[in-house]
């Protein structure tokens, strides 16, 4: 086994281990709020997207582009936001939203492994890409894997809609206050349009994951929104630091994390 396959089965294995040790349930299986719209095609022919540029034909796999639209919610605290990621937090304003999700996944159903890997995708450079994609894709098209890169913060949709104005005119992002929300929409999504974003395969479990930048995002998310959401089974939050990123920010109201963030107690593996 040469050492790039082994990294990747390493990080896989991580990434395994991190997904039981927080591992929440099974997801509510409810109607979105939002709506998918697509295959998208137009503009310049092609999916703005930092992430793998081989031809997925080759290895059983095709990617599709869909938009997703809906009206987001931001949060505020019900009680101050301590360490220890007990976090209570209730709906504030609400703000319409028109953002994109990019799908890879089996061309054959057969090969479908039942599981869909949503990624919150990574804005640190200005533009969205798809680390854990990046990392992560050949051990995901080995077992049959589906892939749904998120473009949840208003980063990443500026930087696609510059990128190509034609075919990303219709997006419109209300800030990233709203990107918890944005986020548990596109995974009730694939759920409950998986007929249109899953080119009607049947996913089971809906695991959440993000690097870096994002994994501050996710941690936000897992102890703010996903006991409000239920969206996601499981989740990676892969490569943070002791904080998490603001629950509510600019133009809305400025809510900071502790410096030190825990995930909820209940959630951690006993191993």
């Amino acid at each position: 086994m040469n050492a790039r396959r082994k990294s990747a089965r390493r990080v896989l294995t991580v990434a395994a281990a991190t997904t039981a040790c927080l591992l929440l349930g099974a997801a509510t299986a409810y109607a979105a709020s939002s709506s998918v719209t697509g295959p998208v095609t137009g503009g310049a022919g092609a999916v703005v997207l930092q992430a793998t540029r081989f031809d997925l034909a080759k290895v059983g796999y095709q990617q599709s582009e869909f938009f997703l639209s809906g009206d987001a919610a931001s949060y505020l605290p019900a009680a101050p936001l301590g360490s220890d990621g007990q976090w209570t937090v209730t709906p504030a304003s609400t703000a319409p939203y028109t953002t994109r999700i990019v799908v890879d996944r089996p061309a054959n159903p057969a090969r479908f492994n039942g599981t869909v890997v949503v990624e919150w995708l990574n804005v640190s450079a200005g533009l969205d890409v798809a680390p854990e994609w990046l990392v992560t894709h050949n051990e995901l098209i080995r077992e049959g894997y589906a892939w749904v890169g998120v473009s949840a913060q208003a980063t990443g949709v500026a930087a696609i809609k510059a990128a190509d104005p034609v075919r990303y005119a219709a997006l419109s992002h209300p800030g990233d206050s709203y990107s918890y929300d944005i986020y548990s929409q596109a995974g009730q999504a694939v759920r409950a349009s998986a007929a249109t974003v899953l080119g009607g395969l049947r996913p089971r479990k809906i695991l959440a994951e993000g690097e870096s930048q994002s994994a501050f995002r996710l941690t936000t998310y897992i102890d703010a929104v996903q006991p409000l959401a239920h969206a996601y089974d499981g989740f990676l939050v892969h490569s943070r630091g002791a904080n998490g990123a603001p629950l509510s920010q600019a133009p809305q109201a400025d809510v900071p994390t502790p410096q030190v963030v825990f995930y909820r107690p209940t959630w951690t593996c006993p191993c």
